[in-house]
């Protein structure tokens, strides 16, 4: 009974926690388009938080890629899944990928509510499909 209720309670928490820290696909979009403009008038200390902000916009779009990747790679070794969920080409850059996933969200405005990580996995699943995966395992 007692470990019942540390469940119930660890996910509770989970639950909260992860929604209460979570980044709306809004404030990802206002956030990094803010961090591309440079002006003049910058102080250093601005300049270098426009830096960090670029590094954790590109920093989040390369997680989601790399953490669905992640577990899609383990599924597919099992043979729970045929086939990966983003697949990107060769040359791509980040800062392509982060300027591609915030033009989609700026387009897609009945996503701004939503968690951005939901947003920017919508995007690279439905612009970079996967082909099956090959016999091997």
């Amino acid at each position: 009974m007692k470990k019942t209720y540390i469940f119930v309670f660890s996910f509770f928490l989970l639950t909260i926690t992860s929604q209460a820290f979570a980044l709306s696909s809004l404030q990802f979009l206002e956030k990094c388009r803010k961090a591309h403009v440079h002006k003049k008038t910058d102080t250093p200390q601005k300049i270098v938080t426009k830096a960090l902000d670029m590094g954790s916009c590109s920093g989040m779009v390369g997680g989601v890629v790399n953490g669905v990747n992640l577990v899609g790679n383990m599924l597919g070794r099992q043979g729970a899944i045929k086939k990966n969920f983003i697949c990107l080409p060769e040359n791509i850059k980040a800062t392509d990928l982060l300027i591609e996933a915030l033009g989609y969200i700026e387009k897609n405005k009945q996503h701004h509510n939503l968690a951005a990580h939901l947003s920017i996995y919508a995007f690279m699943t439905g612009k970079y499909p996967c082909d099956e995966f090959s016999g091997e395992k």
